[in-house]
C-alpha cells in the first residue's frame, strides 16, 4: 500500500495541470512567432 504521504490531492493535481496548461501555452506562442518570422524572412529575402 501506498504510504499517504505520497498520494496525491486534488489541489495537487490542479497546480501540475495549470503548470502543464501555462507550458504549452508558452510553447505554442514560441512556435507561433518563429512560423511568423520564417514567413516573413521568406518574403523579404525570396
Amino acid at each position: 500500500m501506498t504510504p499517504l504521504k505520497e498520494l496525491a490531492t486534488k489541489q495537487d493535481l490542479r497546480e501540475v495541470e495549470l503548470r502543464l496548461k501555462h507550458d504549452l501555452t508558452v510553447r505554442m506562442g514560441a512556435l507561433l512567432a518563429a512560423t511568423v518570422a520564417v514567413i516573413a524572412a521568406l518574403k523579404v529575402f525570396g
